[in-house]
């Protein structure tokens, strides 16, 4: 079985205990693998001017939730090497979609973390960019 139909299968598996165990399941807590794979449209923010002319960088990270529609409800920036890439990044985020979702018909919220690299090239160009290892 391929790595990510694994990863789906065990994460079915965890939804369906949490309903066995009498638990309501209406907001679900994902990794950010989990996340990234489900997502069906994902957009990356241009890197702002302000922040590549203040040679901000490094890492960020949103934590969002979207619905069983798949359609992002919420975004939360928890960590930005600035307010405008933070705000940025945000934004982009609220324009991803995700696969619908839900546990025996139900649907359920999903909420996960996602990083961001924000990097200035030797060119001087910024960019953002997923981590490696969700490509």
């Amino acid at each position: 079985m391929s790595r990510p139909h694994l990863s789906l299968l065990l994460l079915i598996c965890f939804l369906s205990c949490v309903v066995a165990e009498g638990q309501t399941a209406k907001v679900v807590d994902v990794d950010e693998a989990g996340i990234r794979r489900s997502a069906s449209k994902k957009i990356l923010p241009a890197f702002p001017e302000g922040s590549r002319k203040r040679r901000s960088q490094g890492v960020a990270v949103v934590r969002l939730e979207y619905d069983g529609n798949g359609t992002v409800v919420s975004v939360d920036v928890l960590e930005a090497p600035d307010s405008e890439i933070g705000g940025a990044i945000a934004d982009a985020v609220r324009h991803w979609t995700f696969k619908p979702s839900s546990i025996r018909g139900e649907p359920v919220s999903i909420r996960g973390k996602l990083t961001f690299y924000c990097l200035i090239d030797r060119n001087g160009i910024g960019r953002v960019q997923n981590p490696k290892q969700f490509r």
